[in-house]
């Protein structure tokens, strides 16, 4: 598996001529000539590089104002957030995924009224996934005649096609996570004192939606849109303040692995989201040890982490509750958010 370094880079900072972009040259006459003049205005992209390689690159570019390249005029949308280049070699895994999560935040965070890309009709894997993340087909570009897909934020869709938003509908709950699973699955939550951190191109790390296996019986209750608070435990300290609250996500599914037939299905369910190799995945098949099979998508990480001191004195969290999965109430989830500090775009009224 590759090292994989996700951060932004100066286009002046990044070889033109890279093999990475052969492709785009063919498709886009100018390329060399628009990435040039980009590094001139210093403009910055968001890259992954295995190594000296790269393998990912997204750039966007925010637009307001008159626009007379698509049709129909997409100028109704006052302040647009434009994805100008998205292109991933993702070693067959979803490196993809982690790439629309950054922009889908960047849209939210901006108070941007629309997202949009435009692509080739060819490119079926990444119309599919903007398309399972909301996005929809709008028009066509005229110069080039590609499609055109937006990202509303006046619609309101199925809980992939909101992602990063969430409702407060549904249960609330607390979910706990071990620190040593706790950056793999969840980097964007990744807490100061955990140091540098290389992402592996690997599908825990970069998936939207995870997998968590537990038999805590508890977490048989949960449901389809049920809202979860992820809790870091402690970390080499006191719990009071080492265990902190870093996340949301919504459950999408539930599952016991008795609703699977066989192994190879029991592992293609959960494989491509879980922390656990096939050695391990097979155990747990033939011992039933974590039954339960919860799914949810990783929605947005708390501005700050919220430790387990200001839960309870705060947040109103119930000491005596069981951390590892508990039932929070409307106001503890609320006051939970407020903590830690949520940019209220990300809460659909």
């Amino acid at each position: 598996m590759a090292n994989d370094v996700l951060g932004e880079k100066k286009f002046s900072e990044i070889n033109v001529n890279d093999s990475f972009f052969d492709d785009l040259r063919v498709r886009y006459r100018g390329f060399n000539e628009w990435f040039l003049k980009k590094s001139k205005a210093n403009e910055k992209a968001l890259t992954v590089f295995d190594g000296d390689k790269l393998i990912a690159f997204l750039y966007l570019k925010t637009e307001e104002g008159d626009d007379d390249t698509i049709d129909p005029d997409i100028s109704t949308y006052k302040k647009r957030l434009k994805v100008g280049t998205f292109k991933v070699e993702s070693h067959g895994t979803v490196l993809g995924n982690r790439l629309i999560s950054f922009l889908l935040h960047r849209f939210i965070e901006g108070n941007y009224d629309a997202c949009y890309v435009t692509m080739y009709d060819n490119l079926e894997y990444l119309k599919d996934l903007f398309t399972r993340y909301g996005f929809r087909q709008y028009g066509v570009r005229r110069d080039t005649g590609e499609t055109v897909l937006v990202r509303d934020l006046a619609v309101m869709e199925t809980i992939s096609k909101n992602f990063p938003r969430f409702n407060l509908l549904g249960t609330k709950y607390l979910l706990s996570i071990l620190p040593k699973f706790h950056t793999a699955l969840f980097p964007e939550s990744r807490l100061n004192n955990e140091g540098a951190f290389k992402t592996e191109d690997v599908s825990e790390t970069n998936s939207i939606e995870k997998t968590y296996l537990t038999n805590m019986r508890e977490v048989r209750n949960a449901c389809s849109g049920d809202k979860l608070i992820i809790y870091r435990t402690a970390n080499g300290g006191s719990a009071e303040y080492t265990s902190v609250a870093t996340s949301v996500c919504t459950v999408t599914d539930n599952r016991d692995i008795s609703e699977f037939t066989s192994f190879e299905a029991f592992k293609a369910y959960v494989t491509k989201q879980s922390i656990f190799s096939e050695t391990e995945l097979r155990d747990f098949w033939q011992n039933r040890r974590y039954p339960i099979i919860l799914r949810f998508q990783y929605d947005v990480a708390l501005k700050h982490r919220v430790n387990r001191h200001d839960l309870i004195e705060i947040c109103g969290l119930d000491r005596n509750g069981y951390p590892g999965f508990m039932a929070l109430d409307n106001a503890v989830f609320s006051n939970v958010l407020r903590e830690g500090r949520l940019n209220e775009s990300f809460i659909i009224d």
